[in-house]
């Protein structure tokens, strides 16, 4: 080989290896901003988890005390030491005889009208 050959070898080796590197850093930089992004990405998801997970454990706490509540609520009002306030009319007794007077009891909710009351003021 002569060495002008040689010189063009060279010369060809060298205008490869130019090529080739510009290649490699267009691609870094490609990776680069691909990872800027997915980094951005990233950082907005974790932001929206936390953000998630606090408004979760948030309204755990007030479902928890709501059914604390109702729950409480029942037992005062099955051991009597709470009442119930409802706007109710008594219907009239059925008259069985010549005379008929109205039980004298006080009107009251059957125990399962407490429960399903307490369940739709209560939303449990």
């Amino acid at each position: 080989m002569t060495s002008r050959q040689l010189l063009l070898a060279a010369l060809a080796v060298v205008i490869a290896q130019a090529w080739y590197m510009s290649e490699l850093r267009s691609d870094l930089a490609e990776s680069q901003r691909d990872n800027k992004a997915l980094s951005q990405s990233l950082r907005i998801q974790s932001d929206m988890q936390i953000r998630a997970n606090a408004i979760d454990t948030q309204r755990y706490k007030e479902l928890k005390d709501a059914k604390n509540e109702v729950a409480d609520l029942q037992r005062a009002v099955a051991a009597g030491t709470k009442r119930l306030q409802l706007n109710a009319n008594c219907g009239k007794a059925k008259a069985t005889g010549s005379s008929s007077m109205a039980d004298g009891g006080r009107a009251r909710l059957t125990d399962s009208d407490v429960l399903y009351y307490l369940i739709i003021c209560y939303g449990l």
